[in-house]
Order: structure tokens, then C-alpha cells, then sequence
């Protein structure tokens, strides 16, 4: 995923074409493989899984004041460094939600395209920065490859559950979709997939070949977000990130660190849950890292939720604030 990533954003960045075309992927592409990390984040649920739920109660309680700081935070980097109107600066700043969000700021009279810029850098960033990060704080490879193994399959699954997980995560996807719910793509498979693993009627593991394309795929979309007319605001764009992504990580280590004290899980789990990258690229993060993704994937969602419910509330009561 980083590579691809990479890769493509020079690319894309340096101008270069093929046959007069950019490099890159149709958007389309994602329809087919971000339903597959959906179905392998649901492959670790248990039939057990309400049980464990129940001990991640402290960190989900914690997201709600996290965002809210974190979002603060992030908006006085993109208003008083950055110089952006209010509306660009607080919807820029969102820890989640990105779409979401560029309608939102857009509604409230921010400019879409800083938006979405600084939501790209975030996604990207976080992918470039936290798995590094977190290898020189913890380190341990041989868990990693232990528990990395255990969370995929062989490469061949048997005929009848792989038709089944191939049915789901089609099924989940095309509800996703049809719903219109913030990272609805990938949380209908994680749902109908969750409900057949969760009752114990598959237990296959996806291939970790197919898990790979998916990387790349997901990489490769990224990095197909820029273009070489966008390089004077990238230049400005990524100084403010690295700003912001910087305030994030500390923030994230701060929380994981508070919890980790408590029990809730381990350190490394519960950065990559607070981190500040996206929930498909984060949990694919937590599949190679060997961390589990089922725990990641569920604070990132509830990040997602409580960023495009709590970020319009907040921003309305600092409009009147000001104007008082």
C-alpha cells in the first residue's frame, strides 16, 4: 500500500501519462476490493464477540472527548497557521468523515477543494507515519508475523465458505451503498460478514494474496488523488499537515497510553485505533502490523460517526461564540 502509494503520487504529481492518461485507477475499482478488507476485519469476530465488546466500552467513551480536542486542535493549525476562512479551517480539520465533511464545509461556505486536499494528506500521512512509529516503539516482529499469519487464510479457501464470503461482502457492499452511510462500502461486508462469522456458519480467512491487491489498490487510489496542477497547494496543504498530523499522533499516544494503563488492550492496538488515518487504511495498517482489526475497526467507525455528528454541532456553537 505505501509503495503503490508512493509510486503513483509522484507520478501523478511529476506529470506523467501513459498514451495521454495519468496514472491510475477508475474510482469504480474500490466497489470490488474495499469490501474484501470489510470481510476480512469480519473474519476476526467470534461467536463470543458481545462479550469482548464489552471491555472496549472505556476507549469508545474515550473518542468522544478525543475528537472533540483533537478537531480543536487541528482547526487552530489550519486557521491561524494556515490562514483559512473558519468554515475550510474546522471541516478541514475533522479527524474523520471526509466526504462527509467537504459537503458540510462546503454547506457552511468553506472551499470544497482545501478540504478534500487536507483530508487526502491526512489519510496519506497517517499511512506514512504511524506504522513507522509504531515499530520503533514496540517493535516485537515475531508477534506481528504470529498474529498476522492467524488473521489470514490459506490460499485457497474451501469452495462453499468462500462462495458464501464473496456473497457477503457483494451483499454488504450493495446495501452500503444503497444506504448511503458514511463508509458504507466497507461496513456492509464488515456487518453481514460479522453475522456469519459471529453465528459460526463460516470460518475461512481471507486469502492473503487478495488481501495484497487490495493494498495495492488502495494505495494506488490514494495516490491517484493529486495532480500536477496541484503542486502550489500541495506545497502549502502538506506543511500544514505535517503540523496537524504531528498534533494527531500525539494525541492518539497520549489516549493510548491512558488506556493501556487501564487494560483495555494493548498499546499498539489502541494507537492504531485513535490514529488518525482512514478506516479502510488503518485497518489493513492493523492486519500487517499483526494488531487486531476488529477492535481498530470499530473505534475508527465510531470516530467516523461521532466526527460528522459532533463536528456541524460544535462548529455552529463557535460561530455563535465569536458573533456573541
Amino acid at each position: 500500500m505505501m509503495g503503490s502509494l508512493v509510486l503513483t503520487a509522484f507520478a501523478a504529481l511529476a506529470g506523467v501519462t501513459v498514451r495521454g492518461y495519468p496514472p491510475g485507477l477508475p474510482s469504480r475499482v474500490r466497489w470490488f476490493f474495499i469490501p474484501v478488507i470489510g470481510t476480512s476485519i469480519a473474519s476476526g469476530i467470534s461467536p463470543d464477540f458481545l462479550q469482548q465488546a464489552r471491555g472496549w466500552l472505556p476507549s469508545l467513551v474515550t473518542m468522544v472527548p478525543f475528537i472533540a480536542c483533537l478537531q480543536l486542535a487541528n482547526f487552530a493549525v489550519f486557521r491561524w497557521l494556515g490562514r483559512y476562512d473558519p468554515a475550510t479551517a474546522w471541516f478541514a480539520s475533522s479527524p474523520g468523515g471526509a466526504t462527509e465533511s467537504m459537503l458540510l464545509g462546503e454547506q457552511s461556505g468553506g472551499q470544497a477543494s482545501l478540504i478534500v486536499l487536507q483530508h487526502s494528506l491526512r489519510v496519506i500521512l497517517a499511512i506514512l507515519v504511524v506504522p513507522p512509529v509504531l515499530l520503533a516503539v514496540t517493535g516485537h516482529p515475531e508477534t506481528q508475523a504470529a498474529a498476522r499469519a492467524a488473521a489470514v487464510g490459506p490460499p485457497f479457501p474451501p469452495l462453499g465458505q468462500a462462495a458464501v464470503m464473496l456473497a457477503s461482502a457483494a451483499l454488504g457492499g450493495t446495501l452500503g451503498l444503497r444506504l448511503k452511510i458514511p463508509a458504507g462500502i466497507m461496513l456492509g461486508p464488515l456487518v453481514v460478514g460479522g453475522l456469519l462469522y459471529g453465528s459460526g456458519l463460516i470460518d475461512a480467512k481471507v486469502p492473503l494474496g487478495l488481501l495484497h491487491v487490495a493494498q495495492l489498490i488502495v494505495g494506488t487510489l490514494l495516490g491517484t488523488k493529486f495532480t500536477a496542477r496541484d503542486r502550489p497547494l500541495l506545497l502549502r496543504g502538506l506543511r500544514l499537515s505535517l503540523v496537524a498530523i504531528g498534533v494527531s499522533v500525539l494525541l492518539a499516544g497520549s489516549a493510548a497510553l491512558a488506556l493501556a494503563a487501564l487494560d483495555v488492550a494493548s498499546g499498539r492496538v489502541l494507537f492504531l485505533s485513535f490514529a488518525p488515518g482512514g478506516l479502510a487504511e488503518m485497518s489493513l495498517v492493523a492486519i500487517s502490523l499483526g494488531a487486531d482489526p476488529v477492535f481498530v475497526a470499530a473505534h475508527h467507525l465510531a470516530r467516523i460517526f461521532l466526527s460528522v455528528i459532533l463536528g456541524p454541532l460544535i462548529f455552529r456553537l463557535l460561530i455563535h461564540l465569536t458573533s456573541a
